[in-house]
């Protein structure tokens, strides 16, 4: 009895360089579609928190800012509206549910060595005094100072974004015929790092902006 031979045919080496780069190309091709899906979560994820801290922030500033007993725009050169303010409010003590005493309250936005601008707010006792002393303006609390940070309770409360343009398109600013209206608006936008061309440096990028602004009737000021 004769036994056929069966003879296996292989792959020669084109069918394998040619298998080879439709694989390699597939791969990239699914590989970019990765990160363009994964860059798009993180961005919406970044757009979500900016859009929330925002927010709780411009809920924070008006409640203070209804609380308040006296305001002070801090002016700077060359910019219409305020990027910085000063206001008494009564503090509560919440063990015998009353007021006792007041505290200054200062916010305002401070540039970090990335070109980052944030919205701070830093505050101190001011005893029973429902009204601006003289050396009130001298408080500028320090946030690279841990001392500061920890007895002003300094925070940062924009966080995940960049404010854009204080003073301009982010600012405070009290009605000129109404000293008990306070506008405030709010210009935040996500960001990230763009490499320049040439691959020799990088600079800051918006990738999405938020706006949020509201008039505050400081009805308690004296």
């Amino acid at each position: 009895m004769k036994m056929k031979r069966r003879f296996q045919k292989g792959f020669t080496l084109v069918e394998m360089i040619t298998t080879l780069s439709i694989f390699t190309v597939v791969m990239g091709l699914s590989f970019s579609f990765f990160t363009r899906v994964q860059s798009t979560v993180q961005l919406s994820e970044s757009e979500s928190k900016m859009q929330m801290y925002s927010r709780l922030a411009m809920t924070n500033i008006a409640k203070e800012l209804r609380q308040a007993s006296d305001y002070y725009e801090l002016p700077f050169a060359g910019v219409p509206q305020a990027k910085e303010i000063l206001i008494v409010r009564p503090t509560d003590d919440k063990s015998i549910g009353a007021m006792n005493g007041y505290i200054l309250v200062r916010y305002w936005f401070e540039e970090n060595s990335q070109g980052v601008y944030s919205l701070y707010r830093a505050q101190r006792d001011h005893n029973n005094e429902p009204h601006f002393l003289t050396a009130d303006s001298n408080f500028k609390p320090s946030t690279q100072s841990a001392s500061d940070r920890s007895n002003f309770l300094i925070s940062a409360m924009i966080k995940e974004a960049t404010v854009i343009e204080p003073g301009k398109q982010s600012y405070f600013m009290q009605d000129s015929q109404n000293s008990e209206i306070i506008t405030i608006r709010l210009v935040t936008a996500t960001y990230g790092y763009k490499h320049a061309q040439d691959l020799t440096g990088k600079k800051l990028e918006v990738k999405r902006q938020f706006r949020i602004d509201t008039s505050i009737n400081a009805r308690n000021l004296q």
